[in-house]
């Protein structure tokens, strides 16, 4: 199914059913991970078989739809490739474990319940892998990366978390982000 990760240029009218902050905050979030997963100095080996898997996790799979719908933008050229990889996004109501082959990526589209936050964080640095969370409050509790809405929007690092889990980003993409050490 090619509806794959134009994740950060999905249409903000496009909309998730309710209007909450949460939605609101999944829609701008999902506009600026892409730009995230681009900015990963070592995106190219986090590809299995040339290919980008994103986990995204969703508590919720009767809104799997709504948000599918968020996430994609079938109408965009690029829309399932990143630095001319495909994208597969994969929607889940588990979060990653100790998987032999780690997704690319992990968006949460649902925000996780406090005793998650650690465990996920920690399997994070362990693989590798970036998690990006839209939800306030999340960067600061460990979360690799996110959102800021304030003045602007702009996308929002743990840098902590990031060096720990050995990720380097482009510094064109931390020079623009709100950083939390």
């Amino acid at each position: 199914m090619p509806w794959l990760l134009a994740v950060g240029l999905a249409c903000a009218t496009v909309g998730v059913s309710a209007d909450g902050t949460d939605d609101r905050r999944l829609r701008a979030g999902a506009r600026l991970f892409r730009s995230l997963m681009a900015a990963d100095v070592s995106l190219e080996r986090k590809a299995a078989e040339g290919r980008l898997t994103v986990l995204v996790y969703l508590a919720d799979m009767q809104r799997k739809a709504e948000v599918e719908a968020v996430l994609s933008n079938s109408g965009a050229p690029d829309a399932a490739r990143i630095r001319d990889m495909p994208v597969e996004m994969v929607v889940s109501s588990d979060l990653p474990t100790g998987t032999a082959t780690p997704p690319a990526a992990v968006f949460l589209a649902t925000r996780l319940k406090s005793a998650d936050v650690q465990a996920l964080v920690d399997w994070s640095i362990a693989h590798h892998v970036i998690v990006y969370s839209p939800f306030e409050g999340d960067v600061e509790r460990g979360i690799p990366a996110g959102l800021a809405v304030e003045a602007k929007v702009q996308p929002f690092l743990n840098l902590t978390t990031l060096e720990a889990a050995g990720i380097e980003l482009k510094p064109f993409f931390v020079q623009v982000a709100k950083v939390h050490r």
